[in-house]
């Protein structure tokens, strides 16, 4: 983990999987995000180029790092441009994942009682 200084106070890179990365920062005792005291409601991954669907999610680093999140505890979403097309702009998938994020911080929002869910 190495804190990329000329790129702003808190940027920071890692040579290492997608897992590796949330692993780095969510980590209870070591990870980046408690120590620098930051909360995680949710961990989105993406968006990649490429479709991630049946067996492809077994190998996608999009797919390991939400994986990892969520056997570490943490609601996730990975979110893929089912092309590989680079001419293809990713803006209607973005969209889309937007809408399912705040979805989805509605429903975490309702789990943790707060009733209006979390607005994002």
């Amino acid at each position: 983990l190495r804190r990329e200084r000329s790129l702003g106070h808190n940027v920071f890179s890692l040579n290492g999987s997608p897992a590796d990365c949330v692993t780095a920062a969510l980590e209870q005792k070591n990870g980046l995000l408690p120590i620098l005291g930051k909360n995680v409601t949710l961990v989105v991954s993406g968006i990649n180029r490429g479709p991630n669907l049946g067996s492809d999610t077994m190998y996608s680093g999009t797919f390991s790092a939400a994986r990892q999140a969520g056997v570490m505890g943490y609601p996730a979403v990975a979110t893929s441009l089912a092309t590989y097309d680079k001419t293809v702009a990713p803006d209607e998938t973005a969209d889309v994942t937007v809408d399912v994020v705040r979805a989805a911080l509605f429903v975490i929002g309702a789990r943790c009682g707060a009733g209006q869910g979390v607005e994002g």
